[in-house]
Protein backbone atom coordinates (compact mmCIF):
# COMPACT_ATOMS: atom_id res chain seq x y z
CA UNK A 1 0.00 0.00 0.00
CA UNK A 2 2.59 2.62 1.19
CA UNK A 3 4.36 1.80 -2.30
CA UNK A 4 0.66 2.34 -3.87
CA UNK A 5 0.38 5.90 -2.39
CA UNK A 6 3.88 6.71 -3.39
CA UNK A 7 3.26 6.35 -7.01
CA UNK A 8 0.45 8.69 -6.49
CA UNK A 9 2.10 11.38 -4.96
CA UNK A 10 4.58 11.11 -7.77
CA UNK A 11 1.72 11.42 -10.18
CA UNK A 12 -0.09 13.93 -9.12
CA UNK A 13 3.41 16.02 -8.59
CA UNK A 14 4.14 15.37 -12.27
CA UNK A 15 0.45 16.73 -13.46
CA UNK A 16 0.93 19.70 -11.44
CA UNK A 17 4.32 21.01 -12.33
CA UNK A 18 4.19 23.12 -15.18
CA UNK A 19 4.77 21.38 -18.64
CA UNK A 20 7.32 22.89 -20.99
CA UNK A 21 5.17 25.06 -23.88
CA UNK A 22 5.14 22.82 -27.36
CA UNK A 23 6.93 24.79 -30.31
CA UNK A 24 4.75 26.41 -32.74
CA UNK A 25 5.05 27.45 -36.02
CA UNK A 26 4.34 30.86 -37.24
CA UNK A 27 2.47 31.47 -40.56
CA UNK A 28 1.91 34.46 -42.93
CA UNK A 29 -1.12 34.73 -45.53
CA UNK A 30 -1.08 36.74 -48.42
CA UNK A 31 -1.16 37.34 -52.30
CA UNK A 32 2.09 36.85 -54.19
CA UNK A 33 3.31 39.99 -55.91
CA UNK A 34 6.81 39.12 -56.94
CA UNK A 35 8.82 35.67 -57.66
CA UNK A 36 12.42 35.55 -57.48
CA UNK A 37 15.05 32.92 -56.98
CA UNK A 38 13.81 30.94 -53.76
CA UNK A 39 11.23 33.26 -52.78
CA UNK A 40 8.14 34.86 -53.14
CA UNK A 41 6.61 38.47 -51.57
CA UNK A 42 3.63 38.30 -50.78
CA UNK A 43 1.12 41.21 -49.95
CA UNK A 44 -0.52 40.62 -46.26
CA UNK A 45 -2.72 42.88 -43.87
CA UNK A 46 0.57 44.27 -42.45
CA UNK A 47 2.70 45.44 -45.60
CA UNK A 48 4.61 43.17 -47.79
CA UNK A 49 6.41 40.30 -46.30
CA UNK A 50 9.24 37.54 -47.91
CA UNK A 51 8.06 33.72 -47.63
CA UNK A 52 11.53 31.92 -48.27
CA UNK A 53 11.56 28.20 -49.66
CA UNK A 54 13.59 25.89 -50.40
CA UNK A 55 13.80 22.08 -51.72
CA UNK A 56 13.00 21.02 -48.34
CA UNK A 57 9.56 23.20 -48.10
CA UNK A 58 6.19 21.35 -47.94
CA UNK A 59 4.46 22.61 -51.26
CA UNK A 60 0.94 22.06 -51.73
CA UNK A 61 -2.55 23.25 -53.39
CA UNK A 62 -5.59 21.69 -51.22
CA UNK A 63 -8.99 21.09 -53.84
CA UNK A 64 -12.37 19.42 -52.76
CA UNK A 65 -15.36 21.10 -51.42
CA UNK A 66 -13.75 21.25 -47.49
CA UNK A 67 -9.55 21.34 -49.19
CA UNK A 68 -8.77 18.71 -47.50
CA UNK A 69 -7.46 16.66 -50.67
CA UNK A 70 -3.65 18.18 -51.78
CA UNK A 71 -1.87 17.56 -54.32
CA UNK A 72 2.39 18.69 -54.10
CA UNK A 73 3.56 21.57 -56.50
CA UNK A 74 7.00 22.70 -56.78
CA UNK A 75 8.29 26.55 -56.60
CA UNK A 76 7.57 26.86 -59.70
CA UNK A 77 3.98 26.99 -58.82
CA UNK A 78 3.70 29.78 -57.05
CA UNK A 79 3.19 32.79 -59.36
CA UNK A 80 2.03 36.25 -58.99
CA UNK A 81 -1.44 36.96 -57.97
CA UNK A 82 -1.61 33.83 -56.03
CA UNK A 83 -2.81 33.86 -52.44
CA UNK A 84 -0.49 31.56 -50.16
CA UNK A 85 -0.22 30.21 -46.48
CA UNK A 86 2.98 29.85 -45.37
CA UNK A 87 3.82 28.40 -42.17
CA UNK A 88 7.76 28.17 -40.61
CA UNK A 89 9.78 30.22 -38.85
CA UNK A 90 9.45 34.25 -38.63
CA UNK A 91 12.30 36.66 -39.86
CA UNK A 92 13.12 40.21 -39.54
CA UNK A 93 10.50 40.80 -42.75
CA UNK A 94 9.22 37.62 -43.36
CA UNK A 95 9.55 33.79 -42.93
CA UNK A 96 11.28 30.81 -43.79
CA UNK A 97 8.75 28.28 -44.67
CA UNK A 98 8.54 25.08 -43.67
CA UNK A 99 4.83 24.36 -45.57
CA UNK A 100 3.50 26.36 -48.56
CA UNK A 101 -0.46 26.29 -48.92
CA UNK A 102 -3.07 27.53 -51.69
CA UNK A 103 -6.32 26.38 -52.72
CA UNK A 104 -6.75 25.12 -56.46
CA UNK A 105 -9.24 27.59 -57.36
CA UNK A 106 -7.09 30.48 -56.41
CA UNK A 107 -4.34 28.92 -58.43
CA UNK A 108 -6.65 28.86 -61.31
CA UNK A 109 -7.20 32.37 -61.23
CA UNK A 110 -4.23 33.10 -60.90
CA UNK A 111 -2.91 31.38 -64.19
CA UNK A 112 -5.42 33.13 -65.80
CA UNK A 113 -4.11 36.31 -64.95
CA UNK A 114 -0.65 35.79 -65.60
CA UNK A 115 -1.57 34.02 -68.85
CA UNK A 116 -3.05 37.15 -70.28
CA UNK A 117 0.45 39.50 -68.96
CA UNK A 118 2.57 37.37 -70.42
CA UNK A 119 0.65 37.28 -73.97
CA UNK A 120 0.57 40.75 -73.67
CA UNK A 121 4.52 41.02 -73.12
CA UNK A 122 5.26 38.42 -75.96
CA UNK A 123 2.75 40.77 -78.94
CA UNK A 124 5.15 43.84 -76.93
CA UNK A 125 8.14 41.98 -78.09
CA UNK A 126 7.11 41.27 -81.32
CA UNK A 127 6.49 45.09 -82.33
CA UNK A 128 7.79 44.70 -86.08
CA UNK A 129 4.81 42.07 -86.61
CA UNK A 130 2.37 44.79 -86.62
CA UNK A 131 2.18 48.25 -87.21
CA UNK A 132 1.17 50.70 -84.51
CA UNK A 133 -0.56 53.86 -85.51
CA UNK A 134 -1.56 55.54 -82.08
CA UNK A 135 -1.33 54.78 -78.69
CA UNK A 136 -3.15 56.31 -75.03
CA UNK A 137 -3.45 55.77 -72.31
CA UNK A 138 -6.59 56.76 -69.92
CA UNK A 139 -6.15 56.60 -65.77
CA UNK A 140 -8.90 55.83 -63.39
CA UNK A 141 -9.07 56.62 -59.69
CA UNK A 142 -9.27 53.67 -57.08
CA UNK A 143 -11.87 50.93 -57.53
CA UNK A 144 -13.64 52.79 -60.19
CA UNK A 145 -14.16 52.40 -64.29
CA UNK A 146 -15.40 56.12 -64.93
CA UNK A 147 -13.54 57.96 -67.60
CA UNK A 148 -12.80 60.99 -66.80
CA UNK A 149 -13.30 64.48 -68.99
CA UNK A 150 -9.44 64.33 -69.99
CA UNK A 151 -9.77 60.19 -71.05
CA UNK A 152 -12.43 61.02 -73.05
CA UNK A 153 -10.65 63.68 -74.93
CA UNK A 154 -7.80 61.14 -76.07
CA UNK A 155 -10.16 58.38 -77.00
CA UNK A 156 -11.99 60.85 -79.23
CA UNK A 157 -8.45 62.03 -80.37
CA UNK A 158 -7.66 58.59 -80.90
CA UNK A 159 -10.85 57.35 -83.12
CA UNK A 160 -10.16 60.25 -84.89
CA UNK A 161 -6.86 59.17 -86.20
CA UNK A 162 -8.25 55.31 -86.42
CA UNK A 163 -10.58 56.83 -88.87
CA UNK A 164 -8.34 58.17 -91.28
CA UNK A 165 -6.37 54.49 -91.08
CA UNK A 166 -6.75 52.13 -94.28
CA UNK A 167 -7.52 48.59 -92.55
CA UNK A 168 -7.27 49.65 -88.90
CA UNK A 169 -8.19 47.73 -85.64
CA UNK A 170 -8.25 49.09 -82.16
CA UNK A 171 -7.19 46.54 -79.14
CA UNK A 172 -8.12 47.39 -75.57
CA UNK A 173 -6.25 46.25 -72.54
CA UNK A 174 -7.10 47.25 -68.88
CA UNK A 175 -5.11 46.86 -66.42
CA UNK A 176 -5.44 47.47 -61.95
CA UNK A 177 -3.09 48.23 -59.47
CA UNK A 178 -1.70 45.45 -57.30
CA UNK A 179 -4.12 46.64 -53.96
CA UNK A 180 -6.41 44.29 -52.89
CA UNK A 181 -8.20 41.00 -54.16
CA UNK A 182 -6.37 39.92 -57.54
CA UNK A 183 -9.51 38.19 -58.95
CA UNK A 184 -11.44 41.50 -58.32
CA UNK A 185 -8.78 43.41 -59.81
CA UNK A 186 -9.05 41.68 -62.73
CA UNK A 187 -12.78 42.40 -62.81
CA UNK A 188 -12.27 45.73 -62.13
CA UNK A 189 -9.56 45.77 -65.25
CA UNK A 190 -12.20 44.10 -67.56
CA UNK A 191 -14.93 47.11 -66.41
CA UNK A 192 -12.48 49.35 -67.36
CA UNK A 193 -11.94 47.67 -70.61
CA UNK A 194 -15.28 47.51 -72.06
CA UNK A 195 -16.10 50.87 -70.43
CA UNK A 196 -13.51 52.38 -73.37
CA UNK A 197 -14.82 50.37 -75.26
CA UNK A 198 -17.94 51.77 -75.23
CA UNK A 199 -17.03 55.27 -75.61
CA UNK A 200 -15.11 54.29 -78.58
CA UNK A 201 -18.09 52.93 -80.48
CA UNK A 202 -20.64 55.26 -78.88
CA UNK A 203 -18.44 59.21 -78.89
CA UNK A 204 -15.49 58.03 -81.20
CA UNK A 205 -18.17 56.54 -84.19
CA UNK A 206 -16.54 53.53 -84.61
CA UNK A 207 -17.78 50.62 -86.12
CA UNK A 208 -18.37 47.24 -83.75
CA UNK A 209 -16.18 45.12 -85.86
CA UNK A 210 -13.13 47.70 -86.19
CA UNK A 211 -12.87 47.16 -81.73
CA UNK A 212 -11.37 43.94 -80.34
CA UNK A 213 -12.55 42.45 -77.92
CA UNK A 214 -11.30 43.39 -74.32
CA UNK A 215 -8.52 42.04 -72.85
CA UNK A 216 -8.36 42.36 -69.09
CA UNK A 217 -4.84 42.34 -67.82
CA UNK A 218 -5.84 42.35 -63.96
CA UNK A 219 -3.12 43.70 -61.96
CA UNK A 220 -0.21 45.67 -63.13
CA UNK A 221 2.58 45.89 -60.49
CA UNK A 222 5.21 49.18 -61.46
CA UNK A 223 8.96 47.55 -61.79
CA UNK A 224 10.83 48.79 -58.61
CA UNK A 225 7.86 51.34 -57.54
CA UNK A 226 7.63 51.51 -54.00
CA UNK A 227 3.92 50.72 -51.97
CA UNK A 228 2.12 53.80 -52.31
CA UNK A 229 -1.05 55.17 -54.16
CA UNK A 230 1.00 57.62 -55.84
CA UNK A 231 3.23 55.35 -57.66
CA UNK A 232 0.86 52.81 -58.08
CA UNK A 233 -1.47 55.52 -60.10
CA UNK A 234 0.18 54.51 -63.56
CA UNK A 235 -1.52 50.65 -63.13
CA UNK A 236 -4.87 52.10 -62.96
CA UNK A 237 -5.35 52.13 -66.86
CA UNK A 238 -6.55 51.16 -69.99
CA UNK A 239 -3.93 51.34 -73.13
CA UNK A 240 -6.10 51.61 -76.45
CA UNK A 241 -3.72 51.23 -79.30
CA UNK A 242 -4.73 51.80 -83.16
CA UNK A 243 -3.27 48.92 -85.29
CA UNK A 244 -2.82 48.11 -88.71
CA UNK A 245 -4.34 44.57 -90.06
CA UNK A 246 -1.04 43.46 -89.29
CA UNK A 247 -2.25 44.00 -85.70
CA UNK A 248 -0.82 40.52 -83.86
CA UNK A 249 -2.78 40.73 -80.55
CA UNK A 250 -5.84 38.98 -81.16
CA UNK A 251 -9.90 39.54 -80.26
CA UNK A 252 -10.41 37.84 -77.22
CA UNK A 253 -7.03 37.72 -75.54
Amino acid sequence: MRILRTIAVVAALAVALPQPALAQDDSLEGVITRVGNGQVTIRTTAGERTVTFDADTDIKMTRGALNVRSEEKTGADLIRGLPIKATGTLTGNGIDATDIDFRQEDFRTAQQINAGNVEEREALANVGEYDLVSETNVYFTVGSAAINAEGKQHLTELAATARQTDGFMISVLGYADPTGDAAANEQLSDRRAQAVINHIKQSGQVLPGRVMAASAMGELPPEGADDTPANYQSARRVTVRVLTSKAMLQPGR
